[in-house]
């Protein structure tokens, strides 16, 4: 498709370009999913609590993990749930490691 077909594409269809903005989640959002999360963990878990020692993810364990700030804690997720780390996950596991 030319330039100029997906420009006039566009301008038929303006939606197409709000879909494929994707908003980001509010802090009150990203809060709703720890606390659904964290029922989910509990309730696998049979109600134990882990320990804070407990490695999380990434050689970040959990207290390090929940001493974090909102704003941080969102950062780290964007970061582990890049398509980097994905592909660097799915080499490791490839490799046996």
């Amino acid at each position: 498709m030319s330039l100029a077909d997906r420009q006039r594409l566009l301008e038929l269809a303006p939606e197409l370009c709000e879909a494929a903005v994707i908003p980001s989640r509010t802090l009150k959002e990203a809060r709703a999913s720890v606390e659904y999360t964290q029922a989910a963990v509990q309730t696998t878990l049979g109600g134990e609590r882990l320990s804070p020692d407990t490695l999380f993810f990434d050689n970040v364990t959990l207290g390090q993990y929940i001493d974090l700030p909102d704003d941080r804690r969102a950062q780290l997720w964007d970061t582990w749930a890049s398509p980097d780390l994905a592909d660097s996950s799915d080499r490791i596991q490839a490799t046996g490691g």
